[in-house]
């Protein structure tokens, strides 16, 4: 039912959806939260803001990436959260809902709290960033290619690919430590 519903809805059915967010079946809230967040419509946000209140843990959070669809990252703590322990399961999702926030003051969230933690929050805020920064961004995503950690250098490639290049998010995955070195040197010479 769902693909069916994903072919016939469009962005102009997004009030008529939005009844739904209070249905009493989880199913039928988590669906409608996603399909609205595909839309990244900044009307939506009062109507994500309310479902982050959801008793469900899931359907809050679908409401959060909602939010940040619709242009709002209020959420952040808790995407970043989520993202970090459970990247692989959320990054088709977080592709989808983080651009609604692309600018300057999600990327100095996201490199704030890359700040304030280790390794997992800096290869996380790096991942998040190929979604929320602008090329403006490069130089500060470029000095990550400096550091001692493997994982770190090739994210920080992987975001200078989408950030600089415009190429899709999808990350480089299979890299050898010598294609990373390769890579993150000749990085270094483009932001000179």
């Amino acid at each position: 039912i769902g693909r069916v519903l994903d072919q016939v809805t469009q962005p102009d059915h997004a009030p008529l959806l939005a009844r739904s967010v209070a249905d009493h079946k989880i199913a039928v809230r988590a669906y409608v939260l996603e399909r609205l967040t595909t839309f990244r419509l900044p009307d939506m946000a009062p109507v994500f803001r309310h479902a982050r209140k959801d008793r469900d843990e899931e359907v809050s959070f679908l409401a959060a990436l909602g939010l940040a669809s619709a242009g709002d990252f209020e959420a952040f703590e808790d995407i970043f959260e989520r993202a970090s322990a459970n990247w692989k399961e959320l990054a088709p999702r977080l592709a989808v809902s983080l651009p609604g926030v692309r600018g300057e003051k999600a990327t100095v969230r996201v490199l704030d709290k890359m700040k304030s933690g280790g390794e997992n929050a800096e290869v996380t805020g790096l991942r998040l960033l190929r979604s929320v920064a602008e090329k403006s961004a490069a130089s500060r995503v470029a000095i990550y290619l400096d550091s001692e950690s493997h994982n770190i250098k090739k994210e920080a490639i992987n975001a200078l690919r989408v950030i600089v290049d415009g190429k899709p998010a999808l990350p480089l995955k299979k890299i050898t430590v010598f294609m990373v070195i390769k890579l993150a040197r000749d990085w270094k010479k483009r932001n000179q």
